[in-house]
């Protein structure tokens, strides 16, 4: 037989039993020791030990000379809220453990049989039986005193409690105390509200979420389908081998093997990413962008997978009519550069038969000149649109590599540029040996766009500045010019195509400039960046030999 134990702190402290104590009958030491050993038995159950048999238990206490004693402190230091009640509903006793648990005894003229808070509860009825006679388990409630209205409680604690009713008969077997063991279900409850808080907001963002959602177990029977994917035509219950039959094709409208679905790879522990058409229930053929991972339990093995789904079909023909317009609109860029060449060419070989004409009169040289003037201005922007077509249609713009001296380049582009601007100073500085394999044509193309860029933006009298320089992989040029700085915002989109500075002082190109000095660089197996420095613009470039 194993007895109940409870740890006890050293400062016992005995409270007054109250009635209690005089509900025994004075005239028989058995009938009480029968009574405390029914309530010792059922206490102990309640507080999880084994229950001895009640003989036993009577025949222990019969050996102790105070077992009235052993029944207070049992019932003063045990580890759950004890509170005894009359028949009438009034509580006459509780212990420490029912002070902790609800803030405060309870007031003298508070009873329990109209308790309005068990009552909104729905268990006053089960505490009603308990006091006919029936031992009554109470589920788990919240429970706070200061909610109480038909009694005055200042001092409480909103405590989630479950409790244990045990009526105590005398020699009758009427009712003379209901005894109450409560447990402290706090920690528990909130947990338990917490999870279904969370379960609630997951199940709300799961099913209002623009996105498909799809879940399934590791047979592939679709368990979880939210409103989104349900307009796809998609139904819970749906078995693998339906989904599978139903089909999926891939973006170039290829069918998609059933093995090979991302649904199918998720179930066999991968994660697949697709683009797919889907065929919605109206009949139109959606593009969709799908996620699957699979699902693992703790242990790591598969529980089923997920998958999740975009509507991306406007974005796609969005896109789709933007790539097309673009390629016509570089085609027919391109077409139209190089059908102007030939007319053009005319017209400068024109000017320059009238120029060779010594004899001419003045205004007919003059406007020949302006006419050789604007056609060779004319001839570069047709270039570089044909550059441009060619960096995007072609895939770059071609270089012919050749022993090169990017000093000889640079000095050529600077004398050029400073002869039709006199009154900008440019400085040139070369360091170390420059030469390497290079397409000088092209390079002396980029530094003149970059020269005459700088130029351009230079305040009046700042002096630009070039600078060449030798690396361990090619050369660096660097041009740099005073003036207004590029704003950070726009620095990413300086190198964009048909993009010109708000501060250019020449409407004249097409913004075409810096694109075709960032094709080149890439064509060199460098690129080129922009940075403020010291107050000054500076376009950095590297060129590998």
């Amino acid at each position: 037989m194993k007895a109940c134990t409870w740890e006890i702190s050293a400062r016992l402290r005995t409270p007054r039993f109250g009635s209690t104590r005089s509900s025994c009958a004075r005239d028989s030491r058995c009938r009480t020791k029968a009574r405390l050993a029914g309530q010792v038995y059922s206490w102990c159950g309640l507080l999880g030990n084994p229950m001895p048999d009640l003989d036993h238990i009577r025949a222990i206490l019969a050996r102790i000379p105070n077992p009235l004693a052993v029944l207070e402190r049992l019932f003063a230091f045990a580890p759950v809220g004890f509170q005894i009640y009359e028949a009438s509903g009034r509580s006459i006793l509780v212990n420490q453990a029912f002070i902790d648990l609800f803030g405060s005894e309870p007031p003298p003229e508070y009873n329990v049989l109209r308790d309005e808070i068990a009552a909104k509860q729905g268990v006053l009825e089960l505490i009603r039986r308990a006091f006919q006679g029936e031992t009554i388990h109470m589920p788990a409630i919240w429970y706070d005193p200061r909610e109480l209205t038909q009694v005055k409680v200042e001092k409480g604690n909103r405590a989630a409690i479950s409790a244990t009713f045990f009526p105590l008969l005398d020699a009758d077997e009427k009712v003379t105390h209901v005894v109450i063991v409560f447990r402290d279900m706090t920690a528990g409850m909130v947990h338990r509200e917490q999870l279904e808080q969370e379960r609630e907001l997951l199940a709300a963002i799961v099913e209002q979420v623009s996105e498909g959602i799809i879940m399934t177990d590791a047979d592939g029977t679709l368990r979880l389908v939210n409103r989104a994917a349900q307009q796809m035509g998609v139904r819970a219950g749906t078995p693998m081998e339906t989904w599978a039959r139903a089909g999926m094709r891939d973006a170039q409208g290829r069918k998609i093997p059933a093995e090979e679905m991302p649904l199918s790879r998720a179930l066999r522990g991968e994660t697949a990413r697709a683009v797919v058409q889907h065929r919605a229930p109206d009949g139109s053929l959606r593009a969709l962008t799908a996620a699957a991972v699979p699902l693992r339990r703790s242990d790591g093995s598969l529980r089923g997978a997920v998958v999740t789904f975009r509507d991306e079909t406007e974005r796609v023909h969005h896109d789709v009519e933007q790539e097309q317009a673009a390629h016509f609109r570089e085609r027919f860029i391109g077409i139209l550069g190089h059908d102007l060449r030939s007319p053009l060419s005319a017209i400068m070989a024109g000017a320059g038969m009238i120029l060779r004409q010594r004899e001419a009169p003045d205004r007919l040289l003059a406007a020949a000149t302006r006419i050789s003037s604007s056609g060779e201005r004319m001839a570069r922007m047709i270039s570089d649109l044909l550059d441009f077509t060619q960096a995007r249609l072609g895939g770059g713009i071609a270089i012919h590599r050749k022993q090169t001296d990017m000093g000889e380049v640079a000095r050529g582009v600077v004398e050029e540029i400073s002869a039709a601007n006199p009154v900008r100073p440019i400085a040139l500085r070369i360091e170390g040996d420059v030469t390497g394999s290079f397409d000088p044509d092209r390079a002396a193309q980029l530094l003149s766009n970059l020269v005459a860029n700088a130029v351009t933006y230079a305040s009046p009298d700042d002096q630009v500045g070039v600078r060449v320089v030798r690396t361990v992989t090619g050369v660096e040029i660097e041009v740099d010019n005073g003036g207004n700085p590029i704003a950070e915002e726009d620095r990413a989109r300086v190198f964009d195509p048909f993009r010109r500075g708000s501060l250019s002082k020449d409407s004249r190109g097409l913004g075409l400039g810096l694109f075709i000095v960032q094709q080149i660089a890439r064509a060199h197996g460098g690129d080129v960046q922009v940075e403020t420095r010291d107050g000054r613009t500076v376009f950095r470039v590297h060129l590998q030999r």
